[in-house]
């Protein structure tokens, strides 16, 4: 029997290559990442919402939406094999995103002002892109405007939510959140990084790590905030 019909063949995106176990390791852990969080901060939202903010949730849902969409493009204008685990990492992270927004909702979460103002200074921002990109001569589309429209979906409302935080408390944001979410950021960057140097820096990929950076510069806001404030 052959070495190809000895067993069944998996995608070429899930089968380990020496030449690229590190895009391997980060893909793997980003998916097991993915499911604890599903776990650790759906829990804590059963539990707990203080803290935790509208604006917070669903912007951040807006984000790994978008650059969901940004990597599906940047796998359309150069394929490899780290891309295409980079879109199934978005992929898993949409759907967890998505159930603890919709935990925070039923759960009760109410709006304030701090939702108030992160809506008002995200659309300025959004606002203010558009109107550039109008008169730069770019399409609203554009993978590098919308990897602006990710930055302000995570940029403005991770920095609200250090002042929510600061003002409510943080007991509704699990600690595995805090702490894991600085390695999963850095390897998506690690992901793109390493996708771009095997194809090129095309502009959907710039895109992608434009809303990152932001993810990453307010996310460390948010951690020292967040330690102030525990007990």
């Amino acid at each position: 029997m052959s070495e190809e019909s000895s067993g069944l063949k998996l995608p070429h995106y899930f089968a380990v290559r020496k030449e690229t176990i590190l895009g391997d390791i980060f893909f793997v852990v980003q998916i097991v990442a993915a499911v604890w969080f599903g776990f650790a901060q759906v829990g804590t939202l059963l539990v707990s919402v203080e803290g935790a903010s509208i604006t917070w949730m669903g912007f951040w849902f807006a984000f790994v939406i978008m650059n969901l969409g940004l990597a599906i493009g940047a796998s359309r204008k150069g394929t490899d094999r780290v891309i295409k685990q980079a879109v199934a990492n978005y992929f898993a992270w949409t759907l967890v995103i998505g159930l603890a927004f919709f935990t925070l909702l039923i759960q009760g979460a109410s709006w304030n002002s701090i939702d108030s103002y992160t809506s008002v200074i995200t659309g300025i921002g959004i606002f203010g892109l558009i109107v550039y990109a109008r008169t730069s001569g770019l399409e609203i589309f554009d993978p590098i405007i919308r990897g602006g429209f990710a930055l302000h979906f995570k940029f403005v409302p991770q920095m609200t939510l250090a002042v929510n935080v600061w003002l409510y408390g943080g007991s509704g944001i699990a600690q595995y959140t805090i702490w894991v979410g600085h390695f999963i950021i850095s390897m998506r960057i690690g992901q793109i990084w390493i996708s771009a140097r095997r194809t090129n820096w095309d502009r959907h990929r710039i895109g992608v790590v434009i809303g990152e950076l932001g993810n990453e510069a307010s996310w460390i806001v948010v951690t020292i905030v967040w330690l102030m404030v525990l007990e």
